[in-house]
């Protein structure tokens, strides 16, 4: 495969499995009726903004998940053991 960057005349190698990957976008491009490349683009950016927005949440929950860490270390005395048991929750009702 050539790895230098090609110009807009030039043809690129690619294994049997890529070609059998570009002739389903082809299609799917036509039947859109775009271009393989305005079909490729579209593709490929929204690939890129799903990625991105997977990071991003990822991103936020961790960053939530240190908050509240850092809530429990500032709030709940060390060594603290709450009784979240069905029993204790519900002993009123015994």
């Amino acid at each position: 495969m050539n790895m230098s960057r090609p110009d807009q005349n030039t043809m690129i190698e690619v294994d049997i499995e890529a070609a059998e990957i570009l002739r389903r976008a082809a299609s799917q491009a036509h039947a859109r009726g775009q271009s393989l490349g305005a079909y490729l683009r579209q593709s490929l950016t929204a690939d890129a903004v799903d990625q991105h927005t997977a990071l991003s949440q990822r991103e936020a929950w961790d960053q939530f998940i240190r908050g509240m860490r850092a809530h429990v270390e500032a709030s709940v005395p060390k060594g603290y053991v709450a009784d979240d048991s069905r029993e204790a929750m519900y002993d009123d009702r015994s």
